[in-house]
């Protein structure tokens, strides 16, 4: 019997919808709940000469791992470890430091397995500036982009665009507020006299700016292994959804399955095997004209809303990729 380990979190479904597969194929599958480690997981790693030994014991589950018969790992969703017993700031601060670095430390001892996605190649591939520029390398149409923390550049940038763009975070996904109402951080379209009332403020984080170009409708696209899934999204059918889809409930936007023209897949293809990736997922927009535009690559991305919404095998493809 085949054994999959995945480093993931107590709340990833996709996790527990290929690990139904995985079982249906025969397979082990070994979870490791990241957030959970300082309180459900022992670990003894062993170094000799020649050799490393290194054994896992999950307590809730009564589990021994010695990863020599680990076949395949999947780097899903891994959060930072949280203690169940409280302990001071710098105490805290100490002992999550000390577990995360130990955890790159074991990514490290265990690159010899096959990996979904090797942790550096996620690392890596996540960075949206340098796969602007890989993404145009290999011949895909990206939006004018400006970041920046200078205004005049702004300015500038607008002009360029005749005062079209759309504001983005890098990363920063929401935040909540003191008296419990939380804001989402989404992609809007934004003009000077929006920006002019933020000037003074400017300088004090980066400001990601695009080009904004108008949609027909939109894709994403997850690739496993070499095969490509494609589900078009009708987002110009909500008008909360025009500028970003995040805006509201994937399942109340229609979606279907989508054939996306060979050049296009084989430009994403290469892009993978550039950054090392065995997983992937991409959004892109197809203009009026049918142009097709590269927006982002998030090489660990959700996808379970497609497979619900499409029917497309995605957690079937997984589980057979990861142990193959």
């Amino acid at each position: 019997m085949k054994q999959i380990l995945v480093f993931t979190a107590k709340t990833d479904i996709h996790c527990d919808k290929v690990a139904i597969k995985l079982r249906e194929m025969n397979c082990d599958i070994v979870r490791i709940n990241t957030e959970d480690i300082p309180n459900n997981l022992q670990y003894t790693i062993t170094q000799n000469r020649n050799e490393t030994i290194i054994d896992f014991e999950i307590s809730d589950s009564n589990i021994s791992i010695n990863t020599k018969n680990i076949y395949s790992i999947w780097f899903r969703k891994p959060e930072k470890p949280v203690l169940n017993e409280s302990f001071n700031s710098v105490a805290q601060k100490y002992i999550e430091t000390e577990q995360a670095r130990f955890l790159q430390s074991l990514y490290g001892l265990l690159s010899d397995k096959k990996w979904v996605n090797p942790f550096w190649a996620n690392k890596i591939a996540s960075q949206k500036l340098p796969n602007h520029t890989l993404a145009s390398k290999l011949g895909l149409r990206v939006p004018k982009t400006l970041v920046t923390n200078n205004y005049n550049s702004i300015q500038s940038f607008l002009k360029i665009c005749n005062n079209q763009v759309i504001l983005k975070s890098f990363n920063f996904g929401g935040f909540s507020m003191q008296d419990n109402t939380s804001w989402a951080c989404f992609a809007k379209k934004v003009s000077i006299s929006d920006l002019e009332k933020y000037k003074s403020s400017v300088q004090l984080a980066p400001v990601f700016l695009q080009e904004y170009i108008e949609k027909k409708f939109e894709l994403r696209i997850t690739i496993v292994g070499k095969k490509v899934f494609t589900a078009k999204i009708e987002s110009q059918n909500n008008k909360e959804s025009i500028e970003d889809f995040r805006a509201v409930s994937s399942y109340d936007l229609a979606h279907k399955e989508f054939q996306l023209p060979i050049i296009i897949e084989n430009r994403l293809l290469e892009f993978n095997r550039f950054y090392n990736l065995e997983f992937s997922t991409f959004d892109v927009i197809v203009t009026p004209n049918h142009e097709y535009v590269f927006l982002e690559c998030n090489p660990n991305g959700q996808w379970l809303w497609i497979e619900d919404l499409t029917n497309m095998p995605l957690s079937l493809e997984l589980a057979k990729h990861l142990s193959n």
